[in-house]
């Protein structure tokens, strides 16, 4: 991210291309950080990283790895990489901002944490969404009319990349879901997409099936709560 006062965000690298747009953006630049993805197609934040690194006017840069897997053996190819923090998906805003605050000069010393309770039981926590939100409304309500929009099909599009044995489809799929679900505040199902893609990752294919079904199941839950939500949200503005 540039360096402000206020965070601002620029160019998503998505492929080797885009990388070299980056650095070159990087260059002309100052920026207080960068925040990798560590799973992209085509190249991975690894190598991105690996990329970035090779330009000695970078070497320093903080990148933090933003990823969906926490076990030590990620951890440790990030940092052999070159990364220098990470932060596991879905985080909580306070949890990003925390990270960045130990890289960025002059950053915030302490980032308090939200104190509210939530139950995982529940398809969605609307509370847990906006908190993730930072308290914005309408930012939560343009995610979940995108999710609405977008993602209404995504346990059908598991059950054909499984049936098809595009197993890497599948993964991508449930990896998309595990922060898209942690934003909204769905619990449950980013627990479901996390399971459907450690599965996928580990080939278990006798628990594949079992996997994908309980991500259905999870995923309706969440459709239907969020639709509720939206006529809800409809009638009140209609009073």
């Amino acid at each position: 991210m540039p360096a402000a006062e206020t965070p601002d965000l620029d160019l998503a690298a998505r492929d080797r291309h885009a990388i070299e747009q980056a650095l070159e953006l990087i260059r002309n630049e100052r920026f207080d950080a960068v925040l990798m993805d560590v799973q992209m197609p085509l190249m991975d934040g690894c190598q991105a990283t690996i990329l970035v690194r090779q330009d000695p006017a970078l070497a320093t840069l903080p990148i933090i790895a933003m990823t969906a897997h926490a076990m030590p053996r990620d951890r440790e190819q990030c940092a052999a990489a070159g990364m220098d923090d990470y932060v596991c998906k879905p985080f909580a805003s306070h949890e990003l901002f925390a990270v960045l605050a130990k890289w960025i000069e002059g950053g915030p010393g302490t980032v308090a944490a939200p104190t509210a309770s939530h139950e995982s039981s529940s398809p969605v926590s609307i509370e847990l969404g906006l908190q993730q939100c930072l308290g914005n409304s309408e930012l939560y309500n343009q995610i979940v009319h995108r999710f609405l929009d977008k993602f209404a099909d995504e346990p059908a599009k598991v059950q054909h990349s499984l049936g098809e044995g595009e197993l890497e489809r599948g993964a991508r799929i449930a990896h998309s879901m595990v922060s898209t679900a942690g934003i909204l505040g769905a619990v449950p199902l980013c627990a479901a997409a996390r399971a459907l893609e450690v599965g996928v990752a580990q080939c278990d294919r006798e628990r594949l099936q079992q996997l994908a079904q309980a991500f259905g199941q999870r995923h309706a839950e969440v459709l239907a709560e969020l639709r509720a939500y939206v006529a809800r949200q409809a009638g009140e503005g209609g009073r």
